[in-house]
């Protein structure tokens, strides 16, 4: 996944846990946050989401997980003194049908339709039945930018990145990298890279260089800071580093918010929906063939 080869055993050590202990099993994991958007600093969180299968998979699927409550799909476990704030495991058949109808507790989320963008699309994943190649042809079809872009404008709206004439730079390359985002699903119409060097390759020639040396600035002086700090703290970094305030970067993130101003989300259809089922439903056939139908090479060959 990321890191050394001592914190993915730890990374390894949780599963089988989670497996020991709610009798499923974990079949895709990805890094998610900072890390899988190649901003992190020195003492960045490092989050994960891992997918799992209960014992009755695949012949009991579940099509309607707006009907149940979290806690039924959704397992959550810490690790103490470790750099993992918490593991969450999530029911792969419910996950992939967010891309159909994104809610649960029977409360429509766009939030959740961008999760599974997120999760599936991490350049960091743990992936032992190669899911995340499988199922890149299911993210294009079943793709809906109108419950993305919702999503991400939201999200763009809450950054606050200037405060007080102070410039945060992590807040600053999120809402950078999430202004990116909205305009690559409004444009190719798919789910953005995650990684924030690849997602730039298609940005303003002009921003390309300039954002990833911000980056790379910030990610020294969170680095220095750890290096010098004798508290111990976790994860202070993110409050205290500050960037440059640079017009290019305002300009673009502000054209942004101007031109989603006012956003109004469209739902699928009734028709798109079932459309978006049955190739959800294909989706079950590939992963069903993925966990138990494979034909295994031998061993002497």
């Amino acid at each position: 996944m990321f890191g050394s080869e001592e914190l993915q055993e730890k990374i390894l050590e949780g599963i089988k846990k989670c497996e020991r202990e709610r009798k499923v099993k974990v079949v895709y994991g990805a890094v998610l946050g900072s890390i899988s958007r190649g901003t992190q600093f020195a003492d960045s969180d490092y989050d994960t989401r891992f997918l799992y299968i209960k014992r009755d998979f695949p012949a009991k699927i579940i099509r309607h997980p707006e009907k149940l409550e979290e806690k039924e799909l959704i397992y959550r476990m810490a690790l103490e003194n470790t750099c993992f704030e918490q593991f969450s495991f999530w029911e792969i058949s419910s996950f992939l049908h967010y891309m159909v109808y994104p809610a649960i507790n029977r409360r429509f989320s766009s939030g959740l339709y961008a999760v599974v963008g997120d999760t599936m699309l991490s350049p960091y994943v743990w992936d032992p039945y190669g899911i995340q190649q499988k199922m890149l042809p299911l993210l294009k079809v079943c793709f809906h930018k109108d419950y993305y872009i919702d999503s991400r404008r939201k999200m763009l709206a809450q950054i606050r990145w200037d405060r007080y004439g102070v410039i945060n730079a992590k807040a600053y390359l999120k809402a950078l990298y999430t202004a990116l985002s909205i305009e690559y699903a409004d444009q190719y119409h798919e789910f953005p890279p995650v990684y924030l060097p690849a997602l730039l390759q298609t940005a303003p020639f002009e921003l390309r260089n300039q954002v990833l040396e911000t980056v790379k600035q910030a990610q020294k002086e969170a680095r220095e800071c750890v290096k010098t700090d004798i508290t111990g703290n976790c994860h202070y970094t993110g409050s205290i580093i500050t960037a440059e305030r640079m017009e290019i970067f305002d300009e673009y993130i502000n054209q942004v918010m101007c031109k989603f101003d006012g956003y109004k989300m469209e739902y699928l259809s009734r028709d798109e929906q079932k459309w978006r089922e049955e190739q959800v439903e294909w989706g079950y056939e590939v992963l069903k063939r993925s966990f138990f139908e494979e034909e295994p090479v031998m061993e002497q060959w």
